[in-house]
This record gives C-alpha cells, sequence and structure tokens, in this order.
C-alpha cells in the first residue's frame, strides 16, 4: 500500500512526531499515519496499533507476532529487498509476543 503524496493524516503525523522506530518510519516514508495504514488492514483497530508504538508507561503493549511478520512482510526495502520492520523486538518499543 504506497501514497503517492502525504495526506493531511500522514503530514499530522510527521510534524507530531519524530519516530526512531523502523515501523513509524517506514509509514512516513510512503506518505501514511499509523491510522490510515490501520484502518486499510482486516483484523486490527486503530486503537490496538497505536499501543504498539506507545512506551510501556503509557499503555503500550507488544504486537502480536503474527501483525509482526505481515508488517514485515508488507514494508520491504525497493533497492534491497530486505525488510524495513524485521520481526524482532528491537524493532518495537513493547517487543512481541
Amino acid at each position: 500500500m504506497e501514497a503517492q503524496s502525504a495526506s493531511r493524516g500522514a503530514k499530522v503525523s510527521v510534524a507530531r512526531t519524530k519516530s526512531t522506530w523502523p515501523f513509524r518510519q517506514a509509514l512516513h516514508r510512503r506518505n501514511l499515519s499509523l491510522p490510515e495504514w490501520a484502518r486499510a488492514q482486516k483484523g486490527i483497530t486503530v486503537e490496538a496499533a497505536k499501543s504498539w508504538l506507545k512506551a510501556p508507561s503509557g499503555g503500550g503493549r507488544p504486537i502480536p507476532l503474527v501483525w509482526a511478520e505481515r508488517i514485515s512482510k508488507e514494508f520491504l526495502d525497493s533497492d534491497t529487498g530486505l525488510s524495513e520492520v524485521p520481526p524482532v523486538d528491537r524493532s518495537w518499543p513493547n517487543g512481541i509476543r
């Protein structure tokens, strides 16, 4: 799923966050906000997806392994063919469950 130009939600997301987490960076490169991406998926709510990137003290939850693997396959680097968001604990603030 790639957007051509940044939507309003993506612009706001970039302006409000300077996240170093790989998933957030991959979304920014595709001009998507986290809620936009989550709404396009089946079987996930926006709030659940947001909780994957929240700090543990702020209500963050680990991402399920199934979703970590799906995201890994969806966000591939076009130059190297490697995942921009590898399905490992260090890619997510709360790890993988």
